[in-house]
């Protein structure tokens, strides 16, 4: 029959278990930028912790105790390659692939931050057309900003007085979307 010190201590493991399993989430951010010539997005994926030590050891190849340049484009693509398909990001309707353009791994004491650039529609002077952008969390919170830079603006979430940018940069939970339109500005 458990005593109330053995129960005291499962009951002790099970909550160290489940607040670990919750830190275990990394930090997610997304911002996209619309410009004059296209539609891109900046990812970044922040483990920290035990969750961090464990993606070093796991892929520190050669066991030297740090991640070697390879090594690290390795942990900074599949990490990244896992937040992409968390998110599901639209451009008019339609999914956008990532292409990757560059990836990064910085390794602090404790952290390991992924770091990627991906293109994700081109876009042409002639085309005057209003575009809808579209982002959904799909599993676990995402940190987004949408901003928009030479002539584009804009519309439908809340956004700084001059339609650059969402005034604050908004938190989607799981399940979660914003959508954002950008249009050329009038002359």
């Amino acid at each position: 029959m458990p005593t109330a010190a053995s129960s005291f201590l499962v009951a002790t493991l099970l909550w160290a278990t489940q607040a670990v399993a919750h830190r275990l989430v990394p930090q997610r951010d997304l911002v996209v930028q619309v410009d004059a010539s296209s539609v891109a997005a900046l990812l970044k994926v922040r483990l920290s912790g035990a969750q961090a030590a464990l993606y070093a050891a796991m892929y520190d190849l050669d066991h030297d105790g740090k991640l070697s340049p390879a090594e690290s484009r390795v942990v900074a693509a599949l990490l990244l390659a896992q937040a992409w398909q968390e998110a599901a990001i639209q451009w008019d309707g339609t999914p956008v692939p990532s292409r990757r353009a560059d990836v990064h791994l910085e390794v602090l004491p404790d952290e390991l931050i992924a770091v990627g650039l991906f293109e994700l529609s081109e876009l042409t002077a002639a085309d005057p057309s209003p575009h809808t952008l579209r982002v959904q969390s799909m599993h676990a919170a995402l940190t987004v900003q949408v901003q928009a830079l030479d002539a584009w603006r804009l519309a439908g979430a809340a956004l700084a007085p001059d339609g650059r940018a969402l005034a604050t940069p908004v938190v989607l939970q799981a399940g979660e979307g914003l959508e954002v339109a950008a249009r050329r500005a009038t002359k």
